[in-house]
């Protein structure tokens, strides 16, 4: 076997399974050249940073009990006596992954929804979709999962405070909440605030014959409403799409003929940097004396 088992290159690694890791840790040694080390060192904690992120808690898991073998195992000692800094940041990588993989608290609330990529987010989003707490036995049935799988969901979610459950005086009903957390989760997460803006923009065009969407406008406002750049011009584009700016001439056209009846009475104006029409009502001064002074 080579002194030297760890390639210079370690990038194909980043999203490898543990199992292609703990072979290089087992092979460490003592004439291992710190370089490559420290190749290795800066692999791992892209990896820890990584499963903190976005890693399910059997991830985490996983990942700290396999540097615990390595650097328990006797044939370690030679590197850890060679190189005790980098053995210890070793291991304080695997304690932090240990402690990360055993948190239920809010700081955990990826990992745990990661946990549950089937039936964590699909149950905020029940409860979010409600005007109030939702029976347990009816999410039990729209999750289309075994009891012992809910109450391990349940238990997980409450612990981090995405949740909350309670059962009414004198009830033998069970209702779930949206916790402190969840809340901030449905409006961070499942509906930000750039959704809810979209959705207002939609709604307008689609109740307003007339209305029309400026794409760079939109597309500003869609990315200071937390929207990500390139979605935010995706979507701008589209919405634009929906309802092309009028001709500026039909909107004079049309004013011109109103006024000859009635001199009061503005129907359209145009908008002479987004080009399109848009109301703008002016009643005689009279109701029903169309003209009259």
């Amino acid at each position: 076997m080579p002194d030297d088992p760890i390639p210079d290159d370690l990038t194909s690694l980043l999203d490898a399974p543990m199992e292609r890791i703990a072979p290089l840790l087992d092979r460490a040694s003592a004439s291992t050249p710190e370089r490559r080390l420290g190749r290795l060192t800066g692999l791992l904690i892209h990896r820890t940073l990584h499963l903190l992120r976005r890693g399910a808690r059997s991830e985490v898991a996983d990942e700290a009990l396999t540097l615990h073998r390595s650097l328990a195992a006797p044939s370690a000692d030679p590197l850890r006596a060679a190189h005790p800094q980098i053995v210890g940041s070793w291991n304080a990588l695997a304690d932090l992954l240990s402690e990360a993989a055993r948190r239920s608290d809010p700081a955990a609330v990826d990992s745990i929804l990661a946990s549950y990529p089937k039936h964590g987010r699909r149950l905020l989003e029940i409860l979010a979709a409600g005007s109030g707490a939702v029976p347990r036995a009816q999410i039990k049935q729209k999750l289309s999962i075994s009891e012992s799988q809910l109450s391990h969901l349940l238990r997980d979610l409450e612990e981090a405070d995405l949740l909350v459950r309670h059962r009414p005086e004198g009830s033998k009903t069970v209702l779930v909440g949206v916790g402190a957390i969840g809340r901030e989760f449905v409006r961070d997460r499942l509906l930000p605030p750039w959704v809810k803006f979209l959705v207002a923009v939609l709604e307008r065009i689609a109740d307003s014959p007339f209305e029309a969407a400026n794409a760079a406008v939109l597309e500003t406002e869609l990315i200071a409403a937390g929207a990500p750049s390139p979605a935010a011009a995706a979507l701008a584009r589209a919405a634009a799409a929906l309802r092309p700016p009028a001709a500026p001439f039909a909107g004079a056209s049309l004013n011109a003929q109103v006024r000859e009846e009635d001199p009061h009475f503005n129907l359209i104006s145009i908008d002479n940097q987004d080009r399109h029409p848009v109301w703008a009502f002016s009643p005689s001064p009279t109701l029903g004396s169309r003209g009259s002074p």
